[in-house]
């Protein structure tokens, strides 16, 4: 929808800032991260994951965790057990920070199946 092409954009935005490239290390947390991501990385990232994704609230919860598990240590929880607004942005955000193959293009992807 919409918003996953406002993000897909502020995305390429984030990728041309950064002059397309790509850090040797990817988001930290791969023991958390869904199956189905790392057999795509594994494959080199051809094309689209091999098999449709079978339980679509078991990858939500878990790309859920993994996304929880990004997150700067500083970044608060509200009742929700959603992550509070960021109203500031002076804070650490190295967590974050990775750019090309190995980073947010690994995030956008599970976004995109989860959305599928």
């Amino acid at each position: 929808g919409g918003s996953y092409t406002n993000l897909v954009a502020r995305w390429i935005e984030l990728e041309r800032i950064n002059t397309w490239r790509t850090k040797v290390t990817g988001l930290a947390g791969k023991s958390l991260r869904p199956s189905e991501l790392t057999a795509w990385i594994v494959s080199g990232r051809y094309g689209q994951r091999s098999k449709p994704i079978k339980n679509v609230a078991e990858f939500g919860a878990m790309v859920w965790i993994w996304w929880t598990s990004l997150q700067p240590q500083w970044r608060e929880m509200g009742p929700t057990q959603r992550h509070l607004p960021v109203d500031k942005f002076g804070d650490q955000w190295k967590s974050l920070d990775h750019c090309g193959a190995n980073g947010w293009l690994s995030f956008l992807a599970c976004l995109r199946w989860w959305g599928e």
